[in-house]
Parts: structure tokens; C-alpha cells; sequence
């Protein structure tokens, strides 16, 4: 008996996502794509029997709106990185004929849950897009019994967490492994003797300094633990501010100096790290190093070089919103959950043989 082909099938076969197979197939959105690549697609339904029917596969649709649900907005818009991500994936969407809906649902699970129900009743948006945050108890079980299109997204600042994936829903999530290995690669195996992690001692922040030891582990780079400075967020008052940050690296500075090579647990804390060496004489790139997480991306359209000399583990913000925006568009044809990954990578300093990159 053979194959009866599906729009995933042409997918693969083209290289494409399946929304760009069916934009190749609609005559409303063929222009949305380049000529060679819409006729490649067409060549591959033709030669394999595919085309959608009126019923089954016929691509859903009804208000033409993605909704995002945010808990803190205030504290999500703020952040350089995930607003410029957000603007990116408005960009890729509406390029696709869609927009987005920020969604604002309040910060306690009681708040959530009833902001979801009445979220769900208005019928808002064709597709949810909802953090670890919002999706957990009664709030998950809400959004997944009216609408299957629905997409967990894991903020950044919560990495490399062996979180496992809802079934049911699909998720986005980053592969982080590659950039690790690419570290291990670079850094210098002394670097290694003179080195600490410092962080703010919360979940995330032991998540990667878990990570960092599997790395080194891995690539028996050494079999000594990297000593690691976690300040526990109750015993000094500490927030996502360059002067708390810089107060913080004060009030430690006696349990921290005198390595070389120092592994930041975010980019805040060590932009004020680097500062505070540097108020005392020290060079970056040259008497210390620092590596750290981040987010590649452009500001008002322009990239540049960061004045920070760092090594860098992030993704780039274009490419996130890319497949982010893919994957919706592509639940709208099929809803069967799937798993996105972002690609992580690790971008060394100018001193560690890398090339200049904007981050934020």
C-alpha cells in the first residue's frame, strides 16, 4: 500500500517548517517566500500526491492572534533581552499575518488562574504561548482543555534546567550542551586552578554551576570541583539592579578576589564585577576574565561591540523568535505537540581568540 504523504512529509523532505509549506500552497500567502523555494515544494507535492484537503488538514484559524501570558509584566518588559526577543518574534509573526497579544495574568497562582478562566471564555488568540510560571496545577489543566495549541516557554534566565517536557502541550526549550562543549574547548585548561562561580545562590543559578561541573567532568578537564560563591539572596538585600549588584560585589568582594578567571551566574552581576576590578586597577581580558550568560541580539536595528569584554553563553534573539514564531505557525496546521530547541552557543572574549559581538 503506499504512503499517503502529509504536509510534515513535504516539510522534511524540503527542509522547510510546515508552515512554509503551506504558505507555498496558499495563493494569499505565496509571496511570503522566495519564488525557488515555493516551486522546490511544489515539485515535492506534486511528485508525492500531496495536497491539503478541504477538511482534516485544512489550516485553523480564527483571530489571527498569538497570546502571550505574562506574570510579572513589569519585570519582563524591562528586561533588555526578553523585550527585544518579544519584539522579534512581533516581527516574524506579523510578517506571517499574525500579531501578537501580551497577556497579562497576575502573579500568584489564585490571581492566575482566575485571570486564565476568563481569558479562556473571551477566546482571545488561535495559539497561547505560556512561561513555567503560569503553567502549573489547575492553570495548565484550564489552558490545555480549551485549546491544545498551546506552547511552554522556558525564560532564559532559568537555564539549562532538566525540566521535562508536558506532555500534551509543546515546548520550547535550549540546547545548551553544544555551547558548554565549545567552552571546554577554548578556555584553557589552567584556567581551571584559578577559577570560581559566582552567584546569587537561587535554583538557577546551582543549575548552572551544576552544569559547569558536568562539563569539566565530561571533558576531564579536572577532577577538583570549581569552588563556587553562592550569596544567599536573605542575608543581603539584593535586586535586578546595577547598584544592588555593585553593593553586592562589595559587600563579598573579601570572600571572592584573587582568581583570574571568575564563571558569573548573569550578566548583571558580572558587568558589576568587572567594574569593581577595574576600580581597583585590574584589566579585563588581561588580570581577570569573566565568563557569563547573555543575549546576542541587535538595539535599534544596530549591532556593535559590548564595551564589557566577556565570554559569553546565550542565543541569539532573531533566531529564538524565529523558531518560536515557526512552531506556532506550524500547530496552527497540525496541533500535535512537539519540542522546539534553541540553539545555545559560547562567543570567548577578544583574549580567547573571539570576534566582537553585541549582547544584552
Amino acid at each position: 500500500m503506499n504512503k499517503k504523504y502529509t504536509s510534515t512529509d513535504i516539510a522534511r523532505l524540503a527542509g522547510v517548517s510546515q508552515s512554509t509549506v503551506s504558505r507555498a500552497l496558499s495563493p494569499g500567502n505565496a509571496w511570503m517566500i522566495s519564488p525557488e523555494k515555493r516551486e522546490k515544494i511544489l515539485k515535492l507535492c506534486r511528485k508525492y500526491g500531496y495536497f491539503p484537503k478541504r477538511s482534516g488538514e485544512k489550516i485553523y484559524h480564527k483571530t489571527y492572534k498569538v497570546g502571550f501570558l505574562l506574570g510579572d509584566m513589569g519585570k519582563d518588559l524591562t528586561s533588555t533581552s526578553f523585550s527585544i526577543m518579544l519584539r522579534e518574534l512581533c516581527d516574524f509573526l506579523q510578517f506571517s499575518s499574525y500579531t501578537m497579544t501580551l497577556i497579562r495574568v497576575g502573579s500568584n497562582q489564585q490571581k492566575i488562574t482566575s485571570e486564565v478562566k476568563r481569558i479562556l471564555k473571551s477566546n482571545i488568540a488561535d495559539i497561547y504561548i505560556a512561561s513555567d510560571s503560569i503553567l502549573s496545577g489547575q492553570t495548565l489543566e484550564l489552558l490545555h482543555a480549551v485549546n491544545t495549541r498551546l506552547i511552554r516557554f522556558t525564560p532564559f534566565n532559568a537555564p539549562v534546567r532538566e525540566l521535562h517536557s508536558y506532555h500534551g502541550i509543546s515546548n520550547v526549550e535550549y540546547d545548551y550542551v553544544p555551547a558548554y562543549d565549545e567552552a571546554a574547548k577554548i578556555i584553557p585548561g589552567e584556567a581551571y586552578s584559578s577559577m570560581i562561580y559566582l552567584g546569587y545562590g537561587d535554583v538557577t543559578d546551582k543549575v548552572k554551576y551544576d552544569a559547569l561541573q558536568k562539563m569539566i567532568f565530561r571533558h576531564q578537564i579536572t577532577e577538583s570541583k570549581i569552588p563556587c560563591f553562592m550569596q544567599e539572596s536573605g542575608s543581603v538585600i539584593w535586586d535586578q539592579t546595577y547598584r544592588k549588584n555593585r553593593l553586592l560585589i562589595e559587600h563579598v568582594w573579601q570572600k571572592i578576589k584573587g582568581k583570574k578567571y571568575y564563571w558569573v551566574g548573569c550578566l548583571l552581576l558580572a558587568q558589576a564585577l568587572s567594574d569593581h576590578m577595574q576600580s581597583l586597577g585590574l584589566i579585563p581580558d588581561q588580570d581577570f576574565f569573566i565568563i557569563t550568560y547573555g543575549v546576542f541580539g541587535k538595539i535599534n536595528g544596530l549591532s556593535g561591540t559590548s564595551p564589557d569584554p566577556f565570554s559569553v553563553i546565550g542565543y541569539h534573539a532573531g533566531t529564538a523568535a524565529e523558531i518560536m514564531g515557526e512552531l506556532a505557525m506550524d500547530l496552527l496546521e497540525d496541533p500535535t505537540p512537539r519540542k522546539a530547541m534553541i540553539p545555545v552557543t559560547f562567543q570567548p572574549s577578544a583574549a580567547l581568540g573571539g570576534k566582537n559581538c553585541f549582547f544584552i
